[in-house]
């Protein structure tokens, strides 16, 4: 690996397949959206006698339930199908394989340091500048795509895999920083910390995901006061939800993240 090429590697469209990638789109939805959509099918499935209609069923929950990987991929379906007797062991199935599909694509954010940042897809660089790769009249014959949200760099240039995206931030410094999620510990302090039972199944994907901004939005339907200005005023003040991330040994990135937050940026620092 001492001679490992990154750049060339990515450019040559190998890298992302070592990592398990949803193969369709619903794939990409939240743990708590897949247990919401699966549900319902899974009691159609056990409710039908039909078979044909079964396969049917079959084949949408494996929308939600198929991966790829540089061994070809598969689908946790029938784990659902053969092994589910309730609702919650159809969460828990889809909780336990979505873990451990995602164990290399670890959950984070990506904050710009500039405006935009260009991507030569042929060489698999990174700049602030399209000029950084040539002169104008180079430039035509490149392949370069650009991006203003982190959003994007992580789909597109990063295919949501922490390490790929931790590489760059060491070859690039200065054009964007990688924030880690916090772990499922963490995110059970930070609530413990704001008088919110972690064991709440409505926050468990929130959770197992390390999503603090679905955290937040939970937060809003579950402890707000209905405001719609801001739904935290006289439930929590900046300070509480500071010493709650810092409990939670949170990382001073993700805390300055969690402060910016606009329910949270515009409350009394207490």
């Amino acid at each position: 690996m001492d001679n490992f090429d990154l750049k060339k590697y990515l450019a040559e469209g190998r890298l992302f397949k070592e990592a398990k990638t949803p193969r369709y789109p619903e794939g990409k939805l939240s743990i708590k959206d897949k247990i919401k959509a699966i549900v319902p099918l899974w009691r159609q499935y056990l409710q039908s006698d039909d078979r044909l209609l079964q396969s049917q069923i079959k084949d949408k929950i494996n929308k939600y339930t198929t991966y790829d990987d540089e061994f070809g991929g598969g689908s946790y379906v029938f784990d659902i199908l053969d092994n589910a007797q309730s609702i919650e062991d159809v969460a828990k199935i889809v909780m336990k394989n979505e873990k451990d599909n995602n164990t290399s694509q670890q959950q984070y954010s990506v904050e710009l340091l500039v405006p935009t940042i260009y991507f030569n897809v042929e060489t698999g660089e990174l700049a602030k500048s399209k000029y950084d790769f040539g002169a104008e009249s180079e430039l035509e014959d490149m392949d370069i795509t650009s991006y203003s949200d982190g959003e994007e760099l992580i789909e597109w240039v990063f295919d949501n895999n922490y390490d790929t995206a931790k590489s760059f931030e060491r070859e690039y410094p200065g054009l964007f920083k990688v924030v880690k999620a916090p772990d499922s510990v963490s995110m059970r302090v930070f609530l413990e910390k704001l008088n919110i039972n972690p064991e709440d199944p409505l926050f468990a994907s929130a959770i197992e995901a390390g999503n603090i901004e679905e955290v937040i939005t939970l937060l809003i339907d579950t402890a707000g006061n209905g405001d719609t200005e801001n739904p935290f005023d006289g439930v929590y003040t900046q300070s509480d939800f500071s010493e709650a991330a810092r409990a939670a040994q949170f990382s001073e990135e993700m805390i300055d993240e969690l402060l910016s937050m606009t329910p949270i940026r515009t409350l009394e620092k207490g």
